[in-house]
């Protein structure tokens, strides 16, 4: 690929100084991920192979890899898992097979396959807590007390990791900064859940997601199992929590040179512990030479002139081969699911798991009804299907089986299984597992009905195949994913964003919390900007299909 004029001109600016470190801002559809994979190759030209690219999500490496030439194209979780695989085995101790996954090309890939180790730790320390160490279960008048706490220390250990705090040194600082939204008891709780989770790496070779960045911040003789490479290319670093901040440092420590890129205006993993002025601060670290350039590659004129008169973002200036697109301001539901098409991208700005509003499942319902395939990024409900036929073997069995009582049977089992949660736990509102158990048998309701609807003969055993079928994780299927997902990403064909209303109101809010309000912001914007022709704002109200709780 040719760089642009404006590519070009950052090329020649990096290259007449290799000792030099660079941060690259760049706007909305600039192809700032294309530019570093063309610095990549510009230093293998020259004979530099040792370099390394990394990002922050495996999506993101993957189409990294695709550009470079003949690079190392990694996430920093699974560069800084394979180096602390490297450390134990260089001292001799065991190392856990069960964290690489075969894939079907034959490589293998890291999994977290250990997430349930803190939860098992903090289940253990709470039970201590409560005195029941030799009781096999919680008694129900404590049940509400207990997994508050449980899930409380548990986000507690998380927010510490996340902050990139050190257990061992910073425990007043730790304290400071948490006691009043966790409490005293839970954070001296979580410092021992933290001790407990590195003594158990370091004895078995197993670590979580988060752990792969936050153990080499607890024990630094780790770092010299880290390889430094010559050169180090970090893509969107706008979205850097201080934990990923520390694992960049510690990788760049021997490194001739550091170019970097990113874009202030689009961290939208603030809740998730991204800083806000994160970008700013990296480049602080590194000395770097700031490159700014606004000309975008990707957004069309139409889309550039309304972010430049809503206030959006004012620094966007198509270039001359962009086409004219469009923008429609207002769409209702009911246009929304008529014009949606193949290839076509539709944002949410929840993803699922969130408890707010289940926004996609109930999309995807609507579209299947229409004959039209999709296909979920990061979602799928499936094995939420799955789940429940299982509650329906006693009357599958049945010949005399109707469509009637097939239904009824699932919804009853939910119910009865709902019921036994709220006698058991005496609860005076749901708890986790009734709210999911809840979701379940909606999701099942809004898959059977379709079903039905469109199969002469009801038969359960083609249920799950059928709804395979239309869920196809393809190119030429309707793109559902949530806004924070679709981050990097770009459609030749149209986008439409659900949600538009509710992120702008966030961000006028002069109320919230000011994080809150960036983040709003900074999403809107990466949204609008991901469609190269039209991108449509779905208004008015959304579909809800979740009934009130009820015991």
């Amino acid at each position: 690929m040719q760089p642009t004029l404006p590519q070009q001109n950052v090329l020649d600016t990096i290259f007449k100084d290799l000792n030099q470190n660079f941060v690259v801002q760049g706007v909305p559809g600039a192809g700032k991920t294309t530019l570093i994979s063309m610095v990549a190759n510009r230093f293998l030209e020259l004979g530099v192979t040792d370099i390394l690219a990394l990002t922050f999500s495996r999506s993101l490496a993957e189409d990294m890899g695709k550009k470079v030439t003949n690079g190392v194209t990694k996430t920093a979780h699974a560069y800084m898992y394979d180096a602390l695989r490297k450390h134990l085995k260089l001292h001799h101790q065991q190392v856990s097979k069960g964290q690489l996954v075969r894939q079907p090309d034959n490589t293998s890939r890291y999994s977290n396959a250990d997430d349930s180790l803190l939860q098992k730790i903090s289940y253990a320390l709470v039970r201590t807590n409560f005195g029941l160490i030799d009781k096999s279960k919680v008694p129900a008048e404590i049940s509400k007390e207990f997994y508050a706490q449980h899930y409380g220390l548990i986000g507690c250990v998380n927010a510490i990791r996340t902050a990139g705090l050190n257990y061992t040194t910073e425990a007043l600082n730790i304290h400071e900064k948490f006691d009043s939204k966790f409490g005293v008891q839970t954070v001296n709780d979580a410092l021992i859940v933290l001790k407990t989770l590195t003594d158990r790496y370091f004895l078995r070779g197993v670590v979580d997601f988060m752990g792969m960045l936050y153990l080499p911040l607890i024990h630094p003789e780790v770092h010299n199992d880290i390889y430094s490479p010559q050169i180090l290319i970090l893509d969107e670093i706008n979205d850097n929590t201080p934990l990923l901040e520390n694992a960049y440092r510690i990788i760049s420590r021997k490194s001739r040179q550091v170019i970097a890129v990113g874009d202030k205006k689009q961290t939208i993993h603030i809740w998730a512990g991204a800083k806000a002025n994160g970008f700013e601060t990296l480049a602080d670290y590194f000395q770097a030479k700031m490159l700014t350039y606004d000309f975008t590659f990707r957004v069309p004129k139409a889309m550039c002139r309304y972010l430049n008169n809503s206030g959006l973002d004012t620094r966007i200036k198509p270039y001359a081969g962009n086409i004219e697109g469009a923008i429609i301001e207002s769409l209702s539901y009911h246009d929304f699911l008529n014009k949606v098409y193949r290839g076509d991208m539709v944002l949410c700005r929840y993803n699922r798991g969130n408890r707010v509003v289940h926004t996609l499942q109930k999309v995807s319902m609507d579209l299947l009804l229409k004959r039209k395939r999709v296909a979920f990024r990061g979602s799928t409900h499936i094995e939420d299907i799955q789940e429940l036929i299982t509650l329906s073997q006693p009357i599958l069995k049945s010949q005399a089986a109707t469509k009637k009582a097939f239904k009824d049977h699932v919804s009853k089992s939910v119910a009865n299984a709902i019921a036994q949660e709220y006698t058991d736990k005496e609860l005076t509102k749901d708890n986790y597992r009734c709210e999911m158990l809840r979701e379940k048998l909606e999701s099942f309701v809004l898959y059977f009905d379709f079903f039905c609807a469109t199969q002469v003969f009801f038969d359960v055993q083609k249920f799950i195949p059928f709804l395979e079928k239309m869920y196809v994780d393809t190119d030429d299927a309707i793109q559902i994913m949530s806004g924070h997902r679709c981050k990097g990403l770009e459609t030749e064909s149209k986008a439409f964003i659900l949600h538009f209303e509710e992120m702008v109101n966030t961000a006028n809010d002069t109320t919230a919390d000011m994080s809150v309000r960036i983040e709003a912001h900074n999403l809107a914007l990466v949204m609008l900007t991901r469609s190269k022709d039209i991108t449509y704002i779905v208004e008015g109200t959304l579909p809800q299909y979740f009934p009130e709780p009820k015991a």
